[in-house]
């Protein structure tokens, strides 16, 4: 089952939807959902960065279509493009706030 949703979301993940919200670690975003699917972690010990991944793939698994990204979303995914696409636990916190600022 494992491997059948990995390579599901993953395939998912990788269809670009233009003004979409965007993943940019599908790698995380899979397998933190497996592990919260599996009641390995929960979404509240995730950064807000990987939990809007999470539903985000949670969304494309279900076949929910992409929702267009909010101010402070687009603010966090641009910064986090800025950054080359990943970014650190410790990174992924100061540009959450830096957005929440807007």
């Amino acid at each position: 089952m494992r491997k059948v949703l990995l390579a599901l979301a993953a395939t998912l993940c990788a269809v670009p939807q233009p003004g979409a919200a965007q993943i940019y670690n599908e790698q995380r975003a899979i397998n933190n959902y497996i592990m919260i699917a599996n009641g390995r972690r929960k979404l509240e010990d995730l950064s807000r960065i990987e939990q809007r991944e999470v539903r985000e793939v949670d969304r494309l698994v279900r076949g929910e279509p992409r929702r267009k990204p909010e101010s402070r979303e687009a603010c966090i995914e641009d910064e986090i493009a800025r950054e080359g696409g990943s970014v650190s636990y410790l990174h992924s916190r100061i540009i959450d706030l830096r957005c929440s600022q807007r």
